[in-house]
Protein backbone atom coordinates (compact mmCIF):
# COMPACT_ATOMS: atom_id res chain seq x y z
CA UNK A 1 0.00 0.00 0.00
CA UNK A 2 2.89 2.22 1.04
CA UNK A 3 4.49 1.67 -2.25
CA UNK A 4 1.25 2.40 -4.50
CA UNK A 5 0.84 5.72 -2.40
CA UNK A 6 4.46 6.71 -3.41
CA UNK A 7 3.78 5.57 -7.23
CA UNK A 8 0.54 7.85 -7.08
CA UNK A 9 2.34 10.48 -5.30
CA UNK A 10 5.47 10.55 -8.20
CA UNK A 11 2.89 10.57 -10.97
CA UNK A 12 -0.82 11.97 -9.72
CA UNK A 13 -2.19 11.62 -12.84
CA UNK A 14 -3.09 7.82 -12.00
CA UNK A 15 -5.71 8.74 -9.39
CA UNK A 16 -7.01 11.91 -10.47
CA UNK A 17 -7.87 11.33 -14.01
CA UNK A 18 -9.94 7.80 -12.93
CA UNK A 19 -11.70 10.25 -10.70
CA UNK A 20 -12.32 12.71 -13.42
CA UNK A 21 -13.34 10.41 -15.74
CA UNK A 22 -16.13 8.94 -13.17
CA UNK A 23 -16.94 12.77 -12.02
CA UNK A 24 -17.51 13.30 -15.90
CA UNK A 25 -19.94 10.45 -16.52
CA UNK A 26 -22.00 11.53 -13.91
CA UNK A 27 -22.57 14.40 -14.80
CA UNK A 28 -23.30 13.70 -18.23
CA UNK A 29 -25.48 11.02 -16.96
CA UNK A 30 -28.07 13.54 -15.14
CA UNK A 31 -29.67 14.49 -18.50
CA UNK A 32 -29.50 10.96 -19.62
CA UNK A 33 -31.61 9.63 -16.15
CA UNK A 34 -34.27 12.91 -16.73
CA UNK A 35 -34.52 11.59 -20.64
CA UNK A 36 -35.37 8.36 -19.45
CA UNK A 37 -38.11 9.29 -16.83
CA UNK A 38 -35.76 7.82 -14.10
CA UNK A 39 -35.09 11.00 -12.04
CA UNK A 40 -38.22 13.67 -12.30
CA UNK A 41 -36.38 16.82 -12.13
CA UNK A 42 -33.23 18.62 -13.78
CA UNK A 43 -30.92 21.11 -12.58
CA UNK A 44 -28.57 22.84 -15.13
CA UNK A 45 -26.61 24.20 -12.53
CA UNK A 46 -26.04 20.88 -11.40
CA UNK A 47 -24.61 19.60 -14.69
CA UNK A 48 -22.37 22.94 -15.18
CA UNK A 49 -21.01 22.74 -11.25
CA UNK A 50 -20.14 18.58 -11.98
CA UNK A 51 -18.21 18.80 -15.40
CA UNK A 52 -16.31 22.12 -14.35
CA UNK A 53 -15.42 21.80 -10.74
CA UNK A 54 -15.19 18.28 -10.41
CA UNK A 55 -15.02 16.51 -14.04
CA UNK A 56 -12.48 19.27 -15.35
CA UNK A 57 -10.80 20.15 -12.23
CA UNK A 58 -10.08 16.74 -11.35
CA UNK A 59 -7.94 16.22 -15.00
CA UNK A 60 -6.41 19.96 -14.35
CA UNK A 61 -5.27 18.68 -10.55
CA UNK A 62 -4.06 15.34 -12.38
CA UNK A 63 -2.03 17.13 -15.09
CA UNK A 64 -1.09 19.97 -13.39
CA UNK A 65 0.43 17.94 -9.82
CA UNK A 66 2.61 15.32 -12.70
CA UNK A 67 3.64 17.52 -15.11
CA UNK A 68 4.75 20.87 -13.51
CA UNK A 69 7.77 18.94 -11.47
CA UNK A 70 8.98 17.33 -14.65
CA UNK A 71 8.74 21.04 -16.33
CA UNK A 72 10.39 22.59 -13.88
CA UNK A 73 12.69 19.54 -12.89
CA UNK A 74 12.07 19.85 -9.17
CA UNK A 75 10.45 17.56 -6.60
CA UNK A 76 7.29 15.60 -6.92
CA UNK A 77 3.77 16.00 -5.39
CA UNK A 78 4.36 15.11 -1.69
CA UNK A 79 2.02 13.47 0.08
CA UNK A 80 0.15 15.81 2.05
CA UNK A 81 -0.96 17.90 -1.44
CA UNK A 82 -2.26 14.74 -2.66
CA UNK A 83 -4.04 14.23 0.06
CA UNK A 84 -5.08 17.56 0.15
CA UNK A 85 -6.02 17.65 -3.62
CA UNK A 86 -8.39 14.71 -2.67
CA UNK A 87 -10.10 15.51 0.27
CA UNK A 88 -10.87 19.30 -1.93
CA UNK A 89 -12.06 17.18 -4.49
CA UNK A 90 -14.49 14.75 -2.57
CA UNK A 91 -15.81 18.00 -0.54
CA UNK A 92 -16.79 19.32 -3.86
CA UNK A 93 -18.74 16.46 -5.01
CA UNK A 94 -20.67 16.33 -1.20
CA UNK A 95 -21.43 20.00 -0.99
CA UNK A 96 -22.64 19.70 -5.22
CA UNK A 97 -24.65 16.63 -4.82
CA UNK A 98 -26.27 17.68 -1.29
CA UNK A 99 -27.08 20.69 -2.53
CA UNK A 100 -24.89 22.74 -0.79
CA UNK A 101 -23.61 24.73 -3.90
CA UNK A 102 -21.83 27.26 -1.23
CA UNK A 103 -19.77 24.90 0.18
CA UNK A 104 -18.95 23.44 -3.19
CA UNK A 105 -17.77 26.97 -4.32
CA UNK A 106 -15.82 27.22 -0.92
CA UNK A 107 -13.89 24.43 -1.67
CA UNK A 108 -13.21 25.03 -4.74
CA UNK A 109 -11.64 28.28 -3.84
CA UNK A 110 -9.33 26.23 -1.71
CA UNK A 111 -8.81 24.13 -4.53
CA UNK A 112 -7.45 26.97 -6.75
CA UNK A 113 -5.17 28.58 -4.21
CA UNK A 114 -4.11 24.78 -3.77
CA UNK A 115 -2.78 24.44 -7.30
CA UNK A 116 -1.30 28.05 -7.10
CA UNK A 117 0.86 27.39 -4.08
CA UNK A 118 1.47 24.11 -6.06
CA UNK A 119 3.07 25.33 -9.31
CA UNK A 120 4.75 28.19 -7.22
CA UNK A 121 6.81 25.81 -4.64
CA UNK A 122 7.93 23.85 -7.29
CA UNK A 123 8.83 27.15 -9.77
CA UNK A 124 9.94 29.40 -6.86
CA UNK A 125 12.72 26.27 -5.66
CA UNK A 126 14.28 25.88 -8.91
CA UNK A 127 14.20 29.67 -9.51
CA UNK A 128 13.31 29.63 -12.88
CA UNK A 129 13.50 33.03 -14.72
CA UNK A 130 12.15 32.38 -17.82
CA UNK A 131 9.25 30.19 -17.62
CA UNK A 132 7.10 30.50 -21.04
CA UNK A 133 5.08 33.46 -21.60
CA UNK A 134 2.07 31.25 -21.59
CA UNK A 135 2.08 30.24 -18.26
CA UNK A 136 0.96 33.92 -17.36
CA UNK A 137 -2.52 32.26 -18.42
CA UNK A 138 -2.32 30.18 -14.94
CA UNK A 139 -2.61 32.68 -12.06
CA UNK A 140 -5.21 34.24 -15.07
CA UNK A 141 -7.60 30.85 -14.78
CA UNK A 142 -7.04 31.35 -11.33
CA UNK A 143 -8.15 34.86 -10.94
CA UNK A 144 -11.36 33.39 -13.04
CA UNK A 145 -12.03 30.66 -10.80
CA UNK A 146 -11.11 32.21 -7.24
CA UNK A 147 -13.66 35.24 -8.40
CA UNK A 148 -16.44 33.62 -9.88
CA UNK A 149 -17.15 31.07 -6.96
CA UNK A 150 -16.53 34.19 -4.59
CA UNK A 151 -18.85 36.21 -6.42
CA UNK A 152 -21.25 33.21 -6.34
CA UNK A 153 -21.16 32.98 -2.93
CA UNK A 154 -21.60 36.54 -2.03
CA UNK A 155 -24.09 37.34 -4.57
CA UNK A 156 -26.14 34.20 -2.85
CA UNK A 157 -25.54 35.17 0.34
CA UNK A 158 -27.23 38.62 -0.01
CA UNK A 159 -24.09 40.61 0.23
CA UNK A 160 -23.99 41.64 -3.75
CA UNK A 161 -26.94 41.66 -5.52
CA UNK A 162 -27.92 39.12 -7.81
CA UNK A 163 -27.38 40.41 -10.97
CA UNK A 164 -23.29 39.67 -10.07
CA UNK A 165 -24.12 35.85 -11.12
CA UNK A 166 -24.26 37.20 -14.65
CA UNK A 167 -20.55 37.83 -14.55
CA UNK A 168 -20.14 34.86 -11.66
CA UNK A 169 -21.13 31.95 -13.57
CA UNK A 170 -19.73 32.35 -16.82
CA UNK A 171 -16.14 33.57 -15.31
CA UNK A 172 -16.01 30.22 -13.56
CA UNK A 173 -18.06 28.16 -16.37
CA UNK A 174 -15.97 29.56 -19.15
CA UNK A 175 -13.61 31.82 -17.78
CA UNK A 176 -11.47 29.22 -15.70
CA UNK A 177 -10.92 26.20 -18.18
CA UNK A 178 -10.37 28.18 -21.34
CA UNK A 179 -7.35 30.44 -19.83
CA UNK A 180 -6.13 26.95 -19.06
CA UNK A 181 -6.67 25.92 -21.97
CA UNK A 182 -5.24 29.35 -23.85
CA UNK A 183 -1.98 29.10 -21.87
CA UNK A 184 -0.87 25.48 -21.15
CA UNK A 185 -2.83 24.42 -24.30
CA UNK A 186 -1.11 27.34 -26.57
CA UNK A 187 2.46 26.13 -25.73
CA UNK A 188 1.99 22.63 -25.50
CA UNK A 189 -0.44 21.96 -28.27
CA UNK A 190 1.37 23.59 -31.47
CA UNK A 191 4.54 21.56 -30.02
CA UNK A 192 2.89 18.15 -29.50
CA UNK A 193 1.56 18.98 -32.78
CA UNK A 194 5.20 18.95 -34.32
CA UNK A 195 3.92 22.74 -35.69
CA UNK A 196 6.64 24.12 -33.06
CA UNK A 197 10.09 23.30 -31.13
CA UNK A 198 10.04 23.13 -27.79
CA UNK A 199 12.53 25.52 -26.90
CA UNK A 200 15.99 25.65 -25.23
CA UNK A 201 17.36 27.44 -22.47
CA UNK A 202 19.44 28.78 -24.42
CA UNK A 203 17.06 30.65 -27.59
CA UNK A 204 14.68 31.76 -24.15
CA UNK A 205 17.98 33.91 -22.78
CA UNK A 206 18.54 35.45 -26.16
CA UNK A 207 15.06 36.31 -26.89
CA UNK A 208 14.95 38.02 -23.34
CA UNK A 209 15.74 41.53 -24.57
CA UNK A 210 13.39 42.39 -27.49
CA UNK A 211 10.56 39.36 -27.94
CA UNK A 212 10.14 38.38 -25.03
CA UNK A 213 9.27 41.23 -22.45
CA UNK A 214 7.27 42.24 -25.49
CA UNK A 215 5.03 38.60 -25.60
CA UNK A 216 4.94 39.21 -21.87
CA UNK A 217 3.21 42.15 -22.34
CA UNK A 218 0.78 41.06 -25.16
CA UNK A 219 -0.27 37.83 -23.15
CA UNK A 220 -0.88 39.80 -20.18
CA UNK A 221 -2.58 42.46 -22.01
CA UNK A 222 -5.15 39.73 -23.51
CA UNK A 223 -5.45 37.95 -20.15
CA UNK A 224 -7.01 41.49 -18.85
CA UNK A 225 -8.95 41.83 -21.73
CA UNK A 226 -10.56 38.46 -21.20
CA UNK A 227 -11.03 38.71 -17.67
CA UNK A 228 -12.94 42.21 -18.74
CA UNK A 229 -15.08 40.60 -20.84
CA UNK A 230 -17.32 38.70 -17.95
CA UNK A 231 -17.45 42.41 -15.94
CA UNK A 232 -19.31 43.51 -19.11
CA UNK A 233 -21.63 40.18 -19.83
CA UNK A 234 -22.61 41.08 -15.81
CA UNK A 235 -23.30 44.43 -16.69
CA UNK A 236 -25.48 42.89 -20.28
CA UNK A 237 -23.27 44.29 -22.46
CA UNK A 238 -23.22 40.95 -24.22
CA UNK A 239 -22.02 41.67 -27.59
CA UNK A 240 -19.00 43.57 -26.20
CA UNK A 241 -18.29 41.01 -23.53
CA UNK A 242 -18.44 38.06 -26.43
CA UNK A 243 -16.61 40.26 -28.81
CA UNK A 244 -13.90 40.96 -26.79
CA UNK A 245 -13.65 36.98 -25.25
CA UNK A 246 -13.40 35.63 -28.91
CA UNK A 247 -11.14 38.25 -29.93
CA UNK A 248 -8.68 37.42 -26.93
CA UNK A 249 -9.11 33.58 -27.46
CA UNK A 250 -8.13 33.81 -31.17
CA UNK A 251 -5.61 36.04 -30.85
CA UNK A 252 -4.02 34.15 -28.35
CA UNK A 253 -4.90 30.55 -30.49
CA UNK A 254 -3.30 32.19 -33.82
CA UNK A 255 -0.50 33.98 -32.29
CA UNK A 256 0.90 30.70 -30.74
CA UNK A 257 0.11 28.56 -34.54
CA UNK A 258 -2.45 26.77 -32.61
CA UNK A 259 -5.03 27.21 -35.28
CA UNK A 260 -3.55 28.14 -38.67
CA UNK A 261 -1.09 25.21 -39.11
CA UNK A 262 -2.10 22.05 -39.49
CA UNK A 263 -0.14 19.32 -37.40
CA UNK A 264 2.82 17.74 -38.25
CA UNK A 265 2.71 15.15 -35.77
CA UNK A 266 1.31 11.45 -37.76
CA UNK A 267 -1.72 10.07 -36.04
CA UNK A 268 -5.36 10.93 -34.61
CA UNK A 269 -4.06 12.79 -31.40
CA UNK A 270 -2.71 16.10 -33.26
CA UNK A 271 -5.53 16.19 -35.14
CA UNK A 272 -7.89 15.96 -31.97
CA UNK A 273 -5.56 18.48 -30.17
CA UNK A 274 -5.90 21.00 -33.47
CA UNK A 275 -10.27 20.08 -33.62
CA UNK A 276 -10.23 21.28 -30.32
CA UNK A 277 -9.48 24.73 -30.71
CA UNK A 278 -10.91 25.19 -33.91
CA UNK A 279 -13.99 24.20 -31.75
CA UNK A 280 -13.54 26.68 -29.05
CA UNK A 281 -12.80 29.27 -31.01
CA UNK A 282 -15.89 28.65 -33.53
CA UNK A 283 -18.09 28.20 -30.46
CA UNK A 284 -17.07 31.78 -28.90
CA UNK A 285 -17.88 33.71 -32.41
CA UNK A 286 -21.31 31.64 -32.33
CA UNK A 287 -22.18 32.62 -29.26
CA UNK A 288 -21.46 36.30 -30.37
CA UNK A 289 -23.36 36.72 -33.71
CA UNK A 290 -26.12 34.29 -32.67
CA UNK A 291 -26.95 35.03 -28.85
CA UNK A 292 -30.30 33.40 -29.11
CA UNK A 293 -28.52 30.10 -29.52
CA UNK A 294 -25.64 30.77 -26.56
CA UNK A 295 -26.22 27.97 -24.87
CA UNK A 296 -25.82 25.78 -27.90
CA UNK A 297 -22.86 27.46 -29.30
CA UNK A 298 -20.75 27.46 -25.77
CA UNK A 299 -21.57 23.57 -26.01
CA UNK A 300 -18.81 23.95 -28.78
CA UNK A 301 -16.35 25.24 -26.14
CA UNK A 302 -17.40 22.34 -23.40
CA UNK A 303 -18.06 19.19 -25.78
CA UNK A 304 -15.80 19.65 -28.81
CA UNK A 305 -13.05 22.11 -27.20
CA UNK A 306 -12.77 20.84 -23.46
CA UNK A 307 -13.71 17.66 -23.68
CA UNK A 308 -11.87 16.42 -26.65
CA UNK A 309 -8.47 18.07 -25.50
CA UNK A 310 -8.81 16.64 -22.44
CA UNK A 311 -9.35 12.66 -24.34
CA UNK A 312 -6.18 13.83 -25.96
CA UNK A 313 -3.58 15.15 -23.34
CA UNK A 314 -5.15 12.54 -21.53
CA UNK A 315 -4.14 9.38 -23.73
CA UNK A 316 -0.93 11.38 -24.41
CA UNK A 317 -0.24 11.35 -20.25
CA UNK A 318 -0.60 8.08 -19.70
CA UNK A 319 0.85 6.48 -22.86
CA UNK A 320 3.96 8.98 -22.35
CA UNK A 321 3.99 7.59 -18.19
CA UNK A 322 3.89 4.02 -19.12
CA UNK A 323 6.88 4.09 -21.74
CA UNK A 324 4.57 3.48 -24.74
CA UNK A 325 4.63 6.84 -26.27
CA UNK A 326 5.42 6.59 -29.37
CA UNK A 327 1.84 4.43 -29.52
CA UNK A 328 0.29 8.22 -29.86
CA UNK A 329 1.38 8.25 -33.70
CA UNK A 330 -0.02 5.04 -34.40
CA UNK A 331 -3.60 5.94 -33.83
CA UNK A 332 -4.91 4.15 -30.95
CA UNK A 333 -8.80 2.58 -31.45
CA UNK A 334 -9.83 4.45 -28.43
CA UNK A 335 -8.85 8.02 -30.11
CA UNK A 336 -10.13 6.78 -33.20
CA UNK A 337 -13.98 6.34 -30.89
CA UNK A 338 -13.29 9.24 -29.37
CA UNK A 339 -13.23 10.95 -32.58
CA UNK A 340 -16.55 9.44 -34.07
CA UNK A 341 -18.48 9.58 -30.37
CA UNK A 342 -17.95 13.23 -29.47
CA UNK A 343 -18.30 15.05 -32.49
CA UNK A 344 -21.89 13.05 -32.62
CA UNK A 345 -22.68 13.64 -29.32
CA UNK A 346 -21.92 17.52 -30.10
CA UNK A 347 -24.12 16.98 -33.24
CA UNK A 348 -27.21 15.99 -30.76
CA UNK A 349 -26.91 18.44 -28.42
CA UNK A 350 -26.77 20.85 -30.89
CA UNK A 351 -29.64 19.83 -32.91
CA UNK A 352 -31.75 19.15 -29.28
CA UNK A 353 -31.83 23.04 -29.57
CA UNK A 354 -33.92 23.42 -32.84
CA UNK A 355 -37.11 20.97 -31.50
CA UNK A 356 -38.99 21.53 -27.84
CA UNK A 357 -40.29 18.57 -28.35
CA UNK A 358 -37.40 16.48 -28.80
CA UNK A 359 -35.06 18.44 -27.04
CA UNK A 360 -34.28 16.35 -23.50
CA UNK A 361 -34.57 13.03 -26.29
CA UNK A 362 -31.27 14.63 -27.75
CA UNK A 363 -29.97 15.37 -24.58
CA UNK A 364 -30.43 12.22 -23.42
CA UNK A 365 -28.89 10.79 -26.50
CA UNK A 366 -25.63 13.21 -26.63
CA UNK A 367 -25.61 12.12 -22.67
CA UNK A 368 -25.53 8.42 -24.07
CA UNK A 369 -23.19 9.00 -26.38
CA UNK A 370 -20.47 10.68 -24.47
CA UNK A 371 -20.67 8.15 -21.68
CA UNK A 372 -19.74 5.17 -23.63
CA UNK A 373 -16.87 7.74 -24.93
CA UNK A 374 -15.75 8.23 -21.21
CA UNK A 375 -15.94 4.23 -20.18
CA UNK A 376 -14.39 3.05 -23.35
CA UNK A 377 -11.37 5.66 -22.22
CA UNK A 378 -11.70 4.49 -18.85
CA UNK A 379 -11.66 0.73 -19.98
CA UNK A 380 -8.53 1.71 -22.08
CA UNK A 381 -6.40 3.88 -19.76
CA UNK A 382 -6.76 1.62 -16.46
CA UNK A 383 -3.85 -0.70 -17.68
CA UNK A 384 -1.89 2.28 -17.49
CA UNK A 385 -2.87 3.40 -14.28
CA UNK A 386 -1.65 0.46 -12.56
CA UNK A 387 1.28 -0.31 -14.84
CA UNK A 388 4.58 1.32 -13.65
CA UNK A 389 7.21 1.22 -16.15
CA UNK A 390 10.82 0.20 -15.28
CA UNK A 391 12.28 3.31 -15.65
CA UNK A 392 10.99 4.76 -13.07
CA UNK A 393 11.77 2.21 -10.34
CA UNK A 394 14.42 4.82 -8.86
CA UNK A 395 11.99 7.82 -9.28
CA UNK A 396 9.90 6.14 -6.96
CA UNK A 397 12.52 5.35 -4.10
CA UNK A 398 12.55 9.06 -3.64
CA UNK A 399 8.77 10.10 -3.79
CA UNK A 400 6.49 10.91 -0.62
Amino acid sequence: MKNAWAVICNEPYRLFFPIGIGMGVFGASHWLLYALGIIPNYSGSFHSAVQIQLYMSSFVVGFLTTAVPRFSATFTAESFEVTAFLALILAIFAGVVSGHPLLAHGFFMALVVGLLVFVARRFLKRNIQYPPVQFIWIPVAALHGLCGSALMILAQKGVLGVNFMASAKPMLNQGFMLSLVLGIGGFLGPRIMGSREFPNPESIRASIPAFRSRQAVIQGVAGLIFFSSFWLEGLDFKTAAYALRAAAATYILLQSHALILRPKTPGVFSRLVWMSFWFIVAGLWLALFFPKHLVSALHLVFIGGFSLITFAVSTMVVYSHSGQGEKLQRSPWILKLVMVLVPLALFFRLTAALTTEHYFTGLGIAAFLWIVAGVSWFIFAANFFIKIPQRSHEERGRVC
